[in-house]
């Protein structure tokens, strides 16, 4: 089975750092990708194929 491809988006350094060091501890998940707003994700998800994301609810769009 493929791994899971996750996107992190939040806007703090310490919440996107913490939360790829726990998923990258599962043997079927991988962290392609960290954003720190709304606009970054939808960048990267133009080049990139996340799975899944991880995203504050308090993440800025524009």
């Amino acid at each position: 089975m493929d791994n899971i491809k996750v996107l992190i988006v939040d806007d703090q350094t310490l919440m996107r750092d913490g939360l790829k060091t726990i998923i990258d501890l599962e043997d079927n998940m991988q962290v392609i990708g960290t954003a720190k707003n709304g606009q970054d994700a939808i960048e990267f998800c133009k080049n990139n194929k996340p799975l899944k994301g991880v995203i504050s609810f308090y993440c800025d769009v524009n």
